[in-house]
């Protein structure tokens, strides 16, 4: 049996009994801070490659490409932020200046997360919400979520 100096420094401190070692607590844990990152990063990549091959939404033309062949947000789609896409049903209590830009100002274009796309679909400007998942949004929509544009 080969034991080491107990006052040694911790990389030194390991006990070597049948060609075992022990692995110190930070290394242990340092290992198992990585693992949910390559989770997160993976599943992140599937996402991707999952909206890529996006089925056309119901009324986008069957050889659309690009934010057409997304599909179209609906208000359910995440009941917390929401999503108006007819503004004169907006309740009073939400039409608040925001950021210092008056309500009727305030819709997914001039919105910070709105992501645009690089033309029009079926007549509308349109772009992606990452709050939606990715579906396009109607640039002139409105959701409690706007953000101004810096």
């Amino acid at each position: 049996m080969n034991l080491k100096n107990p006052f040694s420094s911790p990389s030194e401190k390991s006990v070597t009994e049948n060609s075992q070692t022990l692995v110190s607590r930070r290394s242990f844990q340092s290992s198992f801070l990585i693992l949910p990152i390559a989770v997160f990063f993976s599943k992140l990549a599937f996402a991707e490659k999952k909206r890529g091959g996006a089925v056309p939404a119901a009324g986008a033309a069957a050889g659309a490409t690009g934010d057409c062949a997304l599909p179209l947000a609906k208000p359910t789609d995440n009941p917390g932020i929401k999503l108006q896409i007819d503004r004169s049903k907006v309740p009073a209590e939400l039409k608040k200046v925001s950021s210092g830009v008056a309500w009727d100002k305030q819709h997914c274009e001039s919105c910070q997360i709105f992501i645009p796309s690089a033309g029009k679909c079926d007549g509308q400007t349109r772009g992606k919400c990452p709050l939606l998942n990715g579906k396009t949004v109607s640039a002139d929509w409105w959701c409690t979520s706007w953000a101004k544009k810096t």
